[in-house]
């Protein structure tokens, strides 16, 4: 015990170190000393106990330092406390606050809508710390970073800032549930179930650690589980990057405020702190879900805590601290699950599961009864886990030594296949160090053998493997398979092609027409080679590649699988319908085989093929889920995950989610560079896809300068530059200059982007879409006969792809030229045939607006003004009212034009002049000024003004319209009958031109 003597404080020598109760004592009596006492003291309480001294002067070192680190905020100040300091309706950023959910140690936390961006959305407003001015720029960039967690099992962050009081807040995704202790006891969840939870956790933790993103405050009330059963890990706000310091390990965080009965030792003690210190969290996460309470004694504070964390010895195994009626059977704890938990909480960083991932595959090593590697060593254990595997077969007395002897045949089988397995990549891997080796023999000038590319390396290794190997098939066809790889990882897919159709060639020969080897190297060659001729070919070798695994009665296999996303991406472009079917069920038999990449290539093919059958909203899940797999599958740099976000930003673009569209957009442009030989072209297609968001979101301007931006930057490539990624973006920069107002300019991206596609793409999707874009420059200059054209290739286009918005699309346009050509009866037939919406609420919302708007056009041009001044008006309240207002501008516009004109045509020229101007207002804040668009709205308002008697404001609205007619080449006759009419009407007025 403590004593008091003569000189001061002393230890009571009869005591051990671990006497965590005398040692807190004696910790709370130095720090009641003042500052500068404390140390004397110390030493004195301490003499002749180094060992003691060394962890007191720690202890007082971390209670005293920093301001006391378990109690205090990353940023110095103490967190908003109180009640409730702000009331509901105050406003954070774009966000309202709604209602006051609680408050931790360093935030309060509010549910919240926002307000701003054109939808409501519901978040958890964390209110964090004020922030001073010099760390709000490192806040700031961890934030950009955390908000690129997506991930099922993290609860997103959405937003971030710092409010005018100076306090930091962060948006992130409002999850209800409850605590994962309280989930579990709440369903009696068995120890299967339990484990099946904290692997969710498991791997949203190991998503992060891809990413150099540690937690820091992992315990159960930060991981909520949904009604559903899904896991989901919060305030990952509160993570911090792992950062480089000056030795190369991650920096210390001593000021980061913690939970004391879940910090590993680094924490409380200010040391290291890497990925082993979530898995020291996780640990005792585990500790707590199996035994039903912690490995530490709860009672007093933090600091109390602490002090007894760091001087009791390791706690208990979780089978001797549950209780006889804990969540857990005793016995279903002893062994593997003692031995799992032990080595995530050992003391010491490096000896723990080196992070997240490593974890869970033991615990999954677990549950599938195979040797766990933190038992791993012991003979006999090795032998029960064999023996737990195949009970079944053992526990049947009279074949107990048949079953013995099969499974040491199975394991000599495996061996030997081992074995060769061996062999041949210890011969390719020989054969590669022999060319490198014979490149520099051969090369009598050094420097020129080091000069030497890696595409003259891989045409010497070619050449060699072409030449030889004759006697080794087996190892030929490694090597072939290998550089086929090689030269496509360098974008030369000709080269690439050549070896794997020889790769194929052997593989028939060597293993048989039907045999599996042959279709898994047939599905490679399909793959690397995008050429249009080769696609019938493919089509036979993967309809033959069907039958032999039907033959073989192989319908769930994962070679069938495989198959059937080539297939689908085969297919995906030219013909949707049959994609999304072969991709469904590629999707259906992979998932049996999760965390593999096939799976989410089929769970991205299965999205595109509902994008391009019309489903927008339905393509968004899969497509998230795509990219979420292909982190966990490839990693954070994996070489595709450009390509993932890529597509699932465009599935939310045309969902009308355009916030989570940019952001997605920026993940891809970020992530371009990960593909080597295709990091030009993905950057190329990450850009091109903000201008097609902001096309769809109808912020044309900023579109248009996006456009000139990205038109300006692909000179770099020259002017013969070609492939997919120049034809879509030359497609989009068309569309931009078309819908903005540079119609000429649009009309030649236009055409050039079809011309590069009939190489790349001669019947699919992406020609379609271009074709579509350079009918509507066509229509708008007046080109009637090309435009009619187009809108016949269309057609063809809609009767294979089964689009319902191809065919809206084709539709809307021949209206427009019908009405072009003053034929109003015809745009009427057109409209009524047209097929009943489908979609969600918004999308429906949408197109009916649009067809709407057409249909007051055509009254209009029917001479039925008063219907078409009615449509317009339901259309101009539903655009101010609708939660689309915001991509209804354009509508706005053209509303506020047919209404205006309609009115006037029944009299109502002061009424109309109003609506006419609001028109003219709203297209010139839209478009370019050289737009016809805003011309159509300048004599549509000369018009009126002639009405009201007012010809010198006509003559004048005359004169600009003509002046942005003499900007483009030709416009459509709808455009130039209304300034030809005007222009002779005033032309009887001469001084009204003066």
């Amino acid at each position: 015990m403590l004593r008091r003597g003569a000189g001061g404080l002393a230890w009571n020598h009869s005591m051990t170190q671990t006497d965590e109760h005398g040692l807190h004592a004696l910790l709370e009596q130095l720090l009641a000393l003042p500052p500068a006492q404390r140390q004397e003291a110390l030493a004195r309480a301490c003499e002749g106990r180094p060992d003691l001294l060394e962890r007191l002067q720690r202890l007082l070192t971390l209670a005293e330092g920093d301001g006391g680190f378990l109690d205090r905020s990353p940023f110095g100040e103490a967190a908003p406390q109180g009640d409730e300091p702000r009331t509901p309706g105050r406003v954070v950023g774009p966000y309202r606050l709604l209602r006051w959910l609680g408050a931790g140690g360093m935030a309060q936390v509010w549910l919240a809508e926002r307000i701003a961006g054109g939808f409501r959305q519901q978040v958890a407003i964390k209110l964090i710390a004020q922030v001073p001015d010099p760390l709000q720029g490192r806040l700031s960039a961890e934030r950009d970073i955390l908000a690129s967690l997506v991930h099922p099992g993290i609860a997103r962050l959405y937003d971030g800032g710092v409010t005018d009081e100076g306090l930091a807040w962060m948006a992130m995704e409002y999850v209800q549930g409850q605590d994962l202790v309280s989930w579990c006891q709440a369903h009696c969840s068995g120890v299967a179930e339990r484990l099946g939870l904290f692997l969710q956790v498991c791997d949203a933790v190991a998503y992060a650690h891809t990413r150099l993103v540690v937690h820091r405050d992992i315990k159960p009330a930060n991981i909520l589980v949904t009604d559903d059963g899904q896991a989901r890990l919060l305030d990952f706000g509160l993570a911090r990057l792992l950062e480089e310091g000056p030795g190369g390990a991650a920096n210390t965080t001593r000021s980061l405020q913690l939970s004391p009965s879940y910090a590993a030792p680094e924490q409380l003690e200010g040391g290291l702190i890497g990925t082993a210190t979530d898995v020291y969290a996780l640990g005792v996460t585990l500790y707590e879900l199996l035994a039903g309470r912690l490995p530490w004694d709860m009672q007093g504070g933090a600091l109390a805590t602490a002090v007894r964390r760091l001087a009791a010895a390791e706690p208990p195994p979780p089978s001797r601290a549950v209780a006889a009626d804990g969540p857990v059977p005793v016995r279903a704890l002893r062994g593997d699950l003692d031995a799992i938990v032990a080595r995530a909480m050992r003391p010491a960083a490096e000896q723990r599961y080196p992070d997240a991932r490593a974890l869970a595959e033991d615990i999954r090593r677990h549950l599938e009864h195979r040797p766990v590697l933190a038992r791993a060593g012991a003979r006999s254990y090795q032998a029960r886990r064999y023996v737990r595997r195949h009970w079944r077969g053992l526990a049947l007395v009279g074949v107990a030594f048949l079953a013995l002897g099969t499974g040491l045949v199975t394991v000599i089988w495996q061996e030997r296949r081992a074995e060769r397995e061996a062999q041949r990549a210890a011969a390719v891997q020989a054969f590669m160090v022999d060319m490198f080796r014979s490149n520099s023999s051969n090369q009598p000038d050094p420097v020129k053998a080091r000069q030497t590319t890696a595409r003259e390396l891989l045409d010497i290794g070619a050449a060699r493997i072409e030449a030889g190997l004759t006697q080794a098939p087996e190892n030929k066809l490694a090597l072939l398979r290998l550089f086929g790889d090689l030269y496509y990882d360098l974008g030369l897919t000709d080269e690439s092609d050549r070896l794997r159709r020889q790769v194929v060639t052997l593989s028939r020969q060597r293993y048989g027409e039907d045999s599996p080897e042959l279709i898994n190297d047939q599905i490679t060659l399909a793959r690397v080679n995008n050429a249009i001729s080769a696609r019938a070919e493919f089509d036979r070798m993967l309809e033959h590649g069907l039958k032999v695994l039907d033959a073989r009665r192989e319908t769930g296999s994962f070679l069938r699988g495989r198959l059937l996303a080539t297939a689908a991406a085969l297919h995906n472009s030219s013909d949707p319908p049959r994609a999304l079917a072969e991709a469904g069920q590629a999707v259906e038999i992979l998932e049996r085989y999760p965390d593999s990449a096939e799976l989410a290539d089929a769970q991205r093919l299965l999205g595109m093929g509902r994008l391009y059958t019309g489903d927008a909203p339905g393509a968004v899940e899969p497509l998230r889920r795509a990219a979420e797999l292909s982190v966990k599958t490839q990693g954070a740099r994996g070489s595709r995950l450009s390509i993932y976000y890529f597509q699932l930003a465009q599935a939310e673009s045309a969902a009308m989610r355009f916030d989570e569209a940019e952001a997605d957009a920026r993940r891809a442009l970020a992530e371009a560079g990960n593909g080597e030989q295709s990091a030009d072209a993905d950057r190329v297609r990450a850009q091109t896809l903000g201008i097609e968001i902001q096309l769809r979101a109808e912020r044309l301007l900023q579109a248009a300068a996006s456009a000139a931006t990205l038109k300006q930057a692909l000179e770099r490539f020259g002017p013969d530059a070609e492939g997919p990624a120049m034809a879509y973006a030359r497609s989009t920069i068309g569309d931009a200059e078309v819908q903005s107002g540079e119609l000429d300019a649009g009309l030649s991206d236009a055409d050039a982007a079809v011309r590069i596609y009939r190489k790349y793409d001669t019947s699919g999707a992406h020609l379609a879409t271009a074709v579509g874009k350079q009918a509507q420059a066509l229509v708008e200059l007046g080109h009637t006969a090309r435009a009619e054209a187009a809108l016949q290739e269309l057609a063809g286009f809609g009767q294979r792809m089964k689009n319902p918005r191809l065919d809206e699309f084709l539709t809307t346009w021949r209206i427009r030229l019908a009405l072009d050509r003053a034929q109003p009866a015809q745009a009427r037939a057109l409209l009524a045939a047209l097929a009943p919406i489908q979609g969600d609420t918004r999308t429906v919302g949408l197109i009916q607006t649009r067809r709407d708007l057409l249909r007051a056009a055509i009254d209009l041009a029917d001479g039925q003004p008063e219907q078409a001044a009615r449509l317009a008006d339901a259309v101009l309240t539903r655009s101010q009212s609708s939660d689309l207002a915001p991509v209804l501008n354009v509508a706005r516009a053209d509303a506020a034009l047919i209404a205006g004109q309609a009115r006037l045509r029944t009299g109502q020229a002061a009424q109309a002049r109003v609506l006419l101007q609001q028109a003219l207002t709203l297209r010139s804040a839209l478009y370019l000024p050289q737009s016809r668009r805003i011309a159509q709205a300048q004599l549509a308002l000369a018009e009126c003004d002639l009405a009201l008697g007012r010809p010198g404001e006509a003559a004048t609205l005359l004169a600009k319209a003509e002046a942005i007619q003499a900007q483009h080449s030709s416009l459509a006759a709808g455009y130039l009958r209304p300034l030809t009419s005007l222009r002779a009407r005033l032309a009887k007025r001469p001084l009204a031109r003066a």
